[in-house]
């Protein structure tokens, strides 16, 4: 930018620079960074106009800025449990950053992805470049879903299992027990009985 402004370019004797297609939203966020070396907090759905400006001004300090933003914002909403929108911003930011050389917000896009594979695998913007590295770095990884599944599968075999064997257990406890002290003897006999089951013969005295 500073080249633009002191070299043999048109806008070093210009009056009035026109920026086409540039919003106030990004240009605030530009003159905020010429006259403070900072930027505010950047919202990461409006993060593309600021990274296409800052790649177009070759303000490769300032890309990296709202690459570092973005992110932090993002990571931010992850904490919040706010995952499902933050899978839907980093899909809609992968293939547009790699354009305006923001390869760190890229390189982060497509890790958080890569969590989310079943999510995104159908999505039809996407290249088929990021297709098969989402496909080959996909977490948790095919071989894990399949264990678990397995895992998941002999855990519920296990549990109908002994669903099946306790009544079976229930109704052997009740069938076994002492033939003296069950309950259907006692019912029977009463406590007369009982009592003279467990009484012995007196002894005749000595002669």
């Amino acid at each position: 930018m500073k080249a633009m402004f002191q070299g043999h370019f048109r806008e070093s004797t210009s009056r009035v620079i026109s920026f086409p297609g540039v919003r106030m939203y990004a240009f605030h966020i530009l003159l905020c960074y010429i006259y403070s070396d900072k930027i505010p907090i950047v919202e990461p759905t409006r993060s593309l106009e600021l990274l296409e400006l800052a790649n177009r001004l070759c303000m490769n300090r300032l890309v990296s800025l709202v690459e570092a933003r973005v992110i932090d914002q993002l990571q931010h909403q992850d904490r919040l449990g706010e995952d499902d929108q933050v899978v839907e911003i980093a899909l809609s930011l992968l293939e547009p950053v790699k354009l305006h050389n923001a390869h760190n917000l890229s390189e982060w896009c497509t890790w958080r992805l890569c969590g989310a594979y079943d999510r995104v695998c159908r999505a039809k913007h996407l290249s088929l470049s990021s297709r098969e590295y989402l496909a080959d770095n996909r977490w948790p990884p095919v071989w894990y879903v399949k264990e678990f599944d397995y895992y998941q599968k002999c855990v519920a075999e296990q549990s109908k299992e002994l669903k099946d064997l306790r009544p079976t257990t229930l109704q052997a406890n009740q069938q076994t027990g002492c033939l003296c002290f069950s309950s259907k003897v006692r019912r029977e006999s009463g406590p007369d009985a009982s009592t003279a089951l467990c009484r012995t013969e007196p002894q005749q005295p000595p002669l």
